[in-house]
């Protein structure tokens, strides 16, 4: 190391920015061209640093720099991003991640007081990307020594890196979505590199289910996806996905994205409804052509009917979802969010959690302390307490702003169930007796 930094002490104002550089705590920053030939110049003058960040201009530079680097520090990290290539180097150890494991430690507190859930969900972006083994092995490590399980919500795509590490942590579940069958994936969501998005991730789902995990499929669905439903289902029974006791799949909608304020809202073909899904998939039902294990998203609404007409306790609803009761999102770069649609966009985050805990009040208040009673719709409707006002991300979605009174049709599938449900739990007991 001493040899490899020897040459810098010939450079004139190498020791005098050294000196300069210890007299106050604070953020550095040296803006200039970066090749290899000067790493031996940022590990000198940075010696001592908490962490560095250097940005490059492309991929291959980043990783012949990290290559180098290598030289003068093991504790040392690459982290990729679609735009910039960003090369970190934490010598002091995993300064970020350190800071997020206090996060949890306090959670954990918590969690013995039973005041928290019990399971961390990992979520993305794509959180088992293959460049993140070292990092989901770190926070899996620290999660299981506070007593904490995982879910996760995955493309699917990099599972196969993790089996080994999977076999001997059997304590995630996952949730893995599929736009339809091999033709529809591919084009849909296809991998950026490679053509084989529906085949990587059906054979890594194998794997999972194999190896006891719980899975869940998320079938977007949509007008077209939707008539070409039956092939999917069929894929399913062939692969013999429906013999697992660990395997569900549930029809969902297929949702427009939350957008920043400053992009355009695309115009976007009909979508198709929260009532015609659920009658979609009761025909289907009807008709036989699912198996018991594939569900319908209906936002809890075939559970309180149930207890209805069976005398059970009623789940009502003050609130549609966690994003309105205390659901606290940690992102990778410090932010807290409330709802896992705008996770990563900066204006509707709700606090940071680095360098210290913070929240932003009015933020916090909108999303956490605004009531059902705020909208006049809401208020009038006597379906309020079982629809719990609705989505309110579905008002970011359509017109930008969040507010209650999403119901999405909500009174209509209510009465289309109450039938369903009806013939479930109480006609057919009394054609049985």
């Amino acid at each position: 190391m001493k040899a490899l930094l020897a040459p810098l002490a010939e450079l004139a104002d190498y020791e005098e920015i050294r000196k300069n550089r210890t007299k106050e705590n604070g953020m550095i920053q040296i803006s200039g061209c970066v090749n290899t030939q000067k790493i031996h110049l940022l590990s000198g003058i940075g010696s001592g640093c908490g962490y560095k960040l250097v940005v490059f201009s492309n991929e291959e530079k980043a990783k012949k720099a990290y290559e180098e680097y290598l030289l003068f520090g093991e504790e040392t990290y690459l982290y990729p991003a679609r735009d910039l290539l960003f090369y970190y180097a934490d010598i002091k150890g995993k300064t970020l991640t350190n800071r997020r494991m206090e996060v949890l430690r306090a959670i954990a507190e918590k969690k013995k007081e039973g005041l928290c859930s019990k399971t961390i969900a990992l979520y993305g972006g794509e959180p088992f990307l293959a460049n993140n083994y070292d990092m989901i092995c770190y926070i899996t490590k620290k999660g299981k020594e506070l007593g904490f399980s995982f879910s996760v919500i995955s493309n699917g795509y990099d599972i196969d890196k993790y089996l080994d590490f999977l076999k001997d942590n059997k304590i995630f579940s996952f949730q893995i979505t599929l736009d339809g069958i091999s033709d529809i994936q591919n084009t849909r969501k296809p991998h950026w590199k490679n053509k084989d998005s529906f085949e990587k991730i059906t054979s890594n789902i194998d794997h999972l289910l194999k190896l006891g995990f719980y899975v869940v499929i998320r079938i977007n669905l949509d007008y077209y996806t939707l008539s070409r439903i039956d092939q999917l289902l069929l894929f399913f029974k062939e692969r013999g996905w429906y013999n697992y006791e660990n395997f569900e799949a549930y029809y969902a909608l297929l949702r427009k994205d939350v957008v920043a304020k400053d992009e355009t809202y695309k115009v976007v073909k009909k979508r198709l409804s929260q009532v015609e899904l659920f009658k979609a998939y009761y025909r289907h039902k009807e008709e036989g052509r699912l198996d018991q294990k594939i569900k319908c998203q209906d936002y809890g609404t075939y559970r309180f009917l149930k207890s209805l007409i069976t005398g059970h306790i009623l789940p009502y609803k003050g609130s549609f979802c966690g994003s309105q009761t205390g659901n606290i999102i940690f992102d990778p770069l410090g932010d807290l969010y409330s709802c896992w649609d705008v996770v990563g966009i900066p204006e509707y985050s709700i606090g940071k959690y680095m360098p210290t805990l913070e929240f932003d009040k009015i933020k916090f208040k909108k999303w956490f302390y605004s009531d059902l009673s705020e909208s006049f719709k809401c208020s009038n409707c006597k379906y309020v307490l079982t629809c719990g006002g609705g989505c309110i991300i579905a008002s970011l979605r359509d017109i930008g702003t969040i507010q209650f009174g999403n119901c999405n049709n909500y009174p209509k599938l209510f009465n289309n169930m109450v039938k369903v449900i009806y013939d479930e739990c109480v006609k057919n007991s009394m054609e049985n007796e």
